[in-house]
């Protein structure tokens, strides 16, 4: 079958959902082109695999039009509205796809007017159950909704920020990251600041690293005057796919008191990696995070308001991590026995392995689709 798929991309490339369904899709021998956005350049590449690493190959006008000729099925990647966008602006090509799919990430309700929205595709994917079911509720049902669990890719070459490596590498670390582009309260920014200050006086053989980007500069220099604790870092700096993975890599604990997730790859990543993992016992974190394999942060769930957050209904929650959970469940963390350690990381390590690799992906989107082998 022939695919074309609208995905979001950008500097460091294709966004690891949109790379999930590609390389699925061409290990299912189907040929894929991709509508990319990269440097802000609007092109349509054809997708080949190579080893399982995906490559890219410019192709003419003239070949892009042999491709609509005959069937094909059309996929928009994205946050609902770009993914609608998508369609929108290519609606002659969208309406004559066999079969049009919407692959969304959502964190929190939606709000009744993406409704339509998602009612112009036949399937619409997510990563999670906790999307599906805010999904669902939205749509009464009336498009069929499925999970995929995405290829969680543990990949990467050690790289250090040059600038950094001396400084964060002299002690074990605790590190959360909450992106300040990514509605920093969602993240719990303000949480694991509190938390992060307190935990740094008691233990100060151990560094405490805030990891976020595109943090205004005034408000980086507010933030790391308010600190005033030297084990406790703050880097406002953008990191490459290696560089973030080595950071988590060599972290003792990693540490994520969020309010919602729709999936949450880095905590998966964490749990992949063999860091012992704390997190908010909320979101579609849990189709991965059990008792057994992390330590759950206890919490309630409040009214979200309308400044935290866009696209939402009047009554949608999130959740409220409590503070001094947090704390506790960070000290059993930082005390634990080697032995007890190994235990919850092993078992973090294995599920992600079973559950979030390629050929879990590739199976799934082969019985969703009805792909002939």
């Amino acid at each position: 079958m022939k695919y074309l798929i609208f995905g979001p991309t950008s500097s460091t490339g294709i966004s690891e959902d949109t790379y999930t369904l590609l390389l699925s899709l061409l290990l299912l021998n189907n040929e894929v082109l991709i509508f990319s956005t990269t440097n802000y350049e609007n092109k349509i590449l054809k997708c080949t695999n190579k080893k399982d690493k995906l490559k890219f190959i410019n192709i003419s006008n003239e070949k892009f039009l042999d491709f609509l000729r005959d069937k094909y099925i059309v996929a928009s990647i994205g946050a609902i509205p770009y993914a609608y966008a998508y369609l929108e602006n290519y609606k002659n090509i969208f309406l004559n796809a066999k079969k049009k799919i919407a692959y969304v990430a959502v964190e929190a309700e939606l709000e009744n007017g993406l409704k339509k929205y998602l009612l112009n595709f036949d399937l619409i994917l997510c990563n999670s159950f906790f999307m599906k079911n805010i999904i669902d509720k939205c749509t009464n049902k009336k498009v069929v909704t499925q999970v995929i669990n995405p290829y969680i890719n543990l990949e990467f070459k050690e790289s250090f920020s040059r600038n950094l490596e001396n400084k964060i590498f002299k002690k074990k670390y605790i590190l959360a990251m909450a992106d300040y582009k990514s509605r920093p309260k969602r993240k719990g920014f303000d949480i694991i600041f509190k938390v992060f200050k307190e935990l740094a006086s008691e233990f100060k053989d151990l560094n405490f690293i805030l990891k976020t980007y595109e943090m205004p500069l005034e408000e980086e220099r507010r933030i790391s005057t308010k600190i005033g604790i030297e084990n406790f870092i703050l880097i406002n700096e953008k990191f490459s796919k290696n560089q973030v993975l080595t950071l988590i890599n060599k972290s003792n604990v990693y540490f994520s008191p969020h309010r919602t997730e729709g999936f949450g790859r880095i905590i998966a990543e964490a749990m992949g990696l063999g860091t012992l993992v704390c997190a908010s016992n909320y979101s579609g974190n849990l189709d991965y995070m059990n008792e057994s394999n992390s330590i759950l942060i206890n919490g309630k769930l409040i009214k979200i308001k309308s400044y935290e957050y866009n696209s939402i209904s009047n009554d949608a929650l999130w959740f409220e991590p409590e503070y001094n959970d947090c704390l506790d469940k960070l000290r059993i963390c930082i005390k634990m026995s080697y032995k007890n350690r190994q235990i919850f990381i092993n078992n973090a390590k294995n599920n992600i392995k079973y559950k979030y690799n390629l050929q879990a992906a590739k199976t799934k989107i082969k019985s969703l689709l009805k792909y002939e082998s």
